[in-house]
């Protein structure tokens, strides 16, 4: 007997033993083709019910097998790179867990963490097709960090690479995908995947060996070597989600163009130990104004008010 008339015969068996499945649950499970509102018309909706992970609840239905997958060592600064098999639409949050906590510190500059702006979250926004040059034409996908939850089925993206203002070298972020009837409810909804927890690299640090997991002082000159081949688009150089560093005042990066001189000069001055130079906030008596910390804002020059915040 097929696994879904087994799943089938026996939720019609514990419903009408007095065991009860949740409309919701079943609108959830639905797409999964596990169990459907019509396979449980018997049933009432006032309790939830599992059967061995074969049917789920709101708080488990993502869990495990349905959350992204990404790689195992980080190997990226600007970037977070992971994929999401589920076939119906979702959202994609990224919670903002440890920001720029340099290990071992600049030598060239303050090792500043920006612990004002951990604990928020940011969406993954809708995925866009680039290429690494035009001359190669070799095409990825990509998307930049949003303030609004966006859903979307993105089992249709092999690979998602993921960048904002927000994405800064030495930090921790934790992925979580949730369903679509969490949309209007974010904040308070269950059905959410396990988080998965993705590094960045240190700054400038875009070759092995990768800082982490070793602890030792990076980039190096191989690191450089690395992006000069990219600017040639020699084999074997790195993609651009592992190449671009330079962004806008914030750090926000502009993923279009082809790879530029900006990026491997930014990749020197952090081999001579200079600090990561952006700052992802924004100043709410001005958004012009970078900040991580409410101080930035009402320091010179051009005082003007706080807090400083992500999403202005």
């Amino acid at each position: 007997m097929r696994l879904m008339s087994r799943v089938r015969l026996i939720a019609g068996m514990l419903c009408l033993a007095g065991w009860r499945v949740t409309a919701e649950a079943a609108q959830v499970c639905d797409d999964s083709g596990l169990f459907t509102l019509q396979n449980l018309a018997s049933c009432t909706d006032s309790d939830s019910f599992a059967l061995d992970n074969l049917a789920c609840t709101d708080s488990d239905v993502f869990a495990l097998d349905n959350r992204a997958v990404a790689p195992s060592e980080p190997d990226k600064t600007r970037f977070i790179s992971f994929s999401v098999s589920i076939t119906r639409e979702v959202a994609i949050r990224v919670k903002l867990t440890s920001l720029h906590h340099v290990e071992p510190p600049y030598t060239g500059g303050a090792s500043v963490p920006f612990t004002a702006l951990e604990g928020q979250v940011r969406w993954v926004g809708p995925p866009m097709q680039y290429v690494e040059s035009v001359s190669s034409g070799v095409q990825f996908h990509a998307s930049q960090l949003q303030c609004a939850p966006y859903y979307q089925d993105w089992s249709t993206v092999a690979l998602l690479h993921v960048t904002g203002a927000e994405i800064v070298p030495s930090s921790i972020y934790d992925v979580e995908v949730l369903a679509a009837l969490c949309q209007g409810n974010e904040p308070n909804c269950t059905a959410v995947s396990s988080p998965l927890q993705i590094k960045t690299t240190r700054w400038g640090d875009v070759e092995t060996p990768y800082n982490p997991p070793v602890s030792d002082t990076q980039p190096d000159t191989s690191d450089i070597s690395a992006l000069v081949n990219k600017f040639k688009s020699a084999l074997g150089a790195p993609i651009k989600a592992r190449a671009l560093l330079a962004g806008d005042s914030s750090g926000a990066i502009d993923i279009s163009p082809d790879f530029n001189f900006t990026h491997i000069s930014l990749c020197a001055d952090a081999f001579k130990g200079l600090p990561y130079p952006y700052k992802p906030g924004k100043c709410t008596g001005d958004a012009a104004k970078a900040c991580i910390s409410d101080s930035d804002c009402s320091n010179a020059p051009n005082p003007t008010t706080g807090p400083c915040i992500l999403c202005p």
